[in-house]
């Protein structure tokens, strides 16, 4: 006996048959969809608040975000990203995902708030980034290399529809980076869409960084200059860490009505998607503050001790192990910051203040 087929459908044995179940002597079994469509299995997804449902920086206020910083977070593990000094002046929001169509109930609201044409190599968008060693059993760089599928669910508002660009880039060390640069059109209603990452096993030199830095970035670009514009490319190619869209990018920021939406983000093992992993809050807001964690004022309750007529001493346990020491702001009843912090990934061990004023709120930062 060499196999089971079971047909999905169609004329058994017929040139047009598509086999549903595969069934080899070895007893691996291949489907030509979803495993269990209605009930998904858990930790596929490697993507950590894809839902949006994570915003310990601003709730469901909005953030205005202008400049050229790397890094100003929206929701959590979402950034915006800019090159070359660049000035994405938007509104960042948490809204409604519009759950009946999407299967969200929040989702990333980006719009444009000063026209901005931009230079040769300007760039502006929003981007999240995954640690090295979640990304492992991608087996890149070995001949057991696996595929995976990018998926997200976007749309436009006001006058921004149009192509966008999604980079991906991973990061195997020296540093060297391999790259894929893929393209989707925007129109005012929200659509789902598929990008499918091959494996890359061509060479054992090419591995994903295994620690906890950046081991892939994702890109959704919008806006872009003519010397950061490359064709699109569905196979990994050497490149570096430059930002860089597909030509034919819609700018972003030509009209203060634009706006981008974004939702449902998900990166999976194989070459099918599956439906969106969605974890509960409590499972999601762990992940996020690993990277960030905040104790509002009146919070935390933390007892301390006088040190010196400079300096009281404490200890502030953090929810969870943090990726790294983090760069911490604490401050104190008074409101005033703490200038002496000494933090590691688990706790705060010491902070100066003012004799009395008892240290009741903080912020704990160890983005990638």
């Amino acid at each position: 006996m060499t196999g089971i087929v079971i047909p999905d459908g169609g004329t058994i044995g017929s040139a047009s048959d598509t086999d549903a179940i595969a069934i080899s002597s070895s007893g691996a079994v291949t489907l030509s969809s979803d495993l269990i469509p209605a009930t998904p299995l858990s930790h596929r997804n490697m993507i950590i608040n894809g839902g949006m449902n994570v915003s310990q920086r601003y709730g469901t206020g909005s953030a205005s975000l202008s400049g050229s910083n790397i890094g100003d977070y929206t929701v959590d593990r979402f950034a915006l990203i800019v090159g070359s000094s660049y000035n994405l002046d938007t509104t960042s929001t948490q809204v409604s995902g519009d759950p009946n169509e999407t299967g969200q109930s929040k989702a990333l609201k980006i719009k444009c708030d000063t026209l901005q044409n931009p230079s040769a190599t300007h760039n502006g968008g929003v981007f999240t980034k995954l640690e090295g060693q979640d990304l492992q059993r991608l087996l890149y760089g070995t001949a057991s290399a696996k595929n995976s599928v990018l998926t997200f669910w976007a749309k436009a508002g006001g006058s921004g529809a149009g192509q966008y660009s999604c980079q991906i880039k991973y990061l195997k060390s020296g540093p060297t980076y391999y790259v894929q640069y893929h393209t989707f059109t925007l129109t005012t209603s929200w659509q789902k869409f598929t990008i499918n990452l091959n494996a890359n096993g061509t060479a054992t030199s090419q591995p994903i960084i295994d620690d906890n830095t950046a081991g892939m970035e994702i890109y959704w670009w919008l806006v872009a200059g003519s010397s950061d514009l490359v064709s699109a490319s569905s196979t990994w190619t050497t490149g570096d860490s430059s930002y860089k869209a597909v030509t034919g990018q819609t700018n972003f920021m030509a009209d203060n009505s634009n706006e981008f939406y974004l939702t449902g983000v998900q990166l999976e093992l194989g070459s099918v998607a599956t439906p969106f992993e969605h974890r509960s809050y409590g499972d999601e807001l762990a992940r996020c503050q690993r990277y960030y964690n905040t104790h509002p004022d009146g919070s935390m309750n933390m007892h301390g001790f006088y040190y010196s007529s400079a300096t009281s001493l404490a200890e502030v346990n953090f929810p969870v192990t943090m990726r790294a020491a983090p760069a911490l702001v604490a401050l104190n009843g008074a409101g005033s910051t703490s200038t002496d912090v000494t933090s590691i990934m688990g706790f705060t061990r010491a902070f100066s203040d003012a004799v009395g004023n008892f240290i009741d709120s903080y912020t704990a930062d160890a983005e990638l």
